[in-house]
């Protein structure tokens, strides 16, 4: 109904054109919608872990992100797990996950992206020694673009000061930075 509502108010208020356009960009969205959550997997899958943490572990497979469940020790971000298990469709909306895939086995595959990965924890470690937790994770932010070792208080701090785009700044631009320095 309010999209009816909408398309009506619009198509009295605008030009016809404009009116085709914002109809275009409004199905497209849908379809886009419908296609990125209509999506299953089946037994066998191979999945590139995207969030390790206490509470949940996350990984995406062709773009779409999939919470993962079952005993998964020795998993890092950024490992590809060749993995055996059951799909369960069990969408959360708001943050893009399309189901939960219980994992009974899985063998790690290590490239590029795991060793980048790794690479980063090692340097975090090292920091951690020299410059305490908050301190470090602060670097890694604002260096490399890492936030995920940002406790989450600090991430709201810098959205309420309007300050969040500075942990967007990659490595390339701090060397640049310093480079003209």
């Amino acid at each position: 109904i309010l999209i009816g509502l909408f398309l009506i108010i619009i198509y009295k208020t605008v030009n016809r054109r404009y009116f085709i356009l914002i109809c275009s960009f409004l199905i497209t969205g849908i379809v886009s919608y419908f296609i990125y959550f209509n999506f299953t997997l089946g037994q066998n899958e191979t999945l590139r872990v995207t969030v390790v943490n206490n509470y949940e572990t996350i990984a995406s497979i062709h773009n779409r992100k999939i919470f993962v469940k079952g005993n998964l020790k020795g998993v890092n971000k950024g490992d590809i797990l060749v993995c055996k298990g059951t799909y369960m469709k069990k969408p959360i909306y708001d943050k893009g996950i399309i189901g939960t895939y219980s994992v009974r086995s899985f063998k790690i595959k290590k490239d590029i992206i795991s060793k980048i990965e790794e690479y980063k924890r090692r340097i975090f470690k090292k920091l951690l020694i020299y410059q305490g937790e908050e301190n470090s994770s602060l670097i890694m932010a604002l260096c490399l673009g890492d936030k995920d070792y940002l406790s989450y208080s600090k991430k709201n701090n810098m959205s309420i000061l309007g300050i969040s785009h500075i942990i967007s700044v990659s490595g390339f631009h701090i060397a640049a930075i310093y480079g003209v320095l």
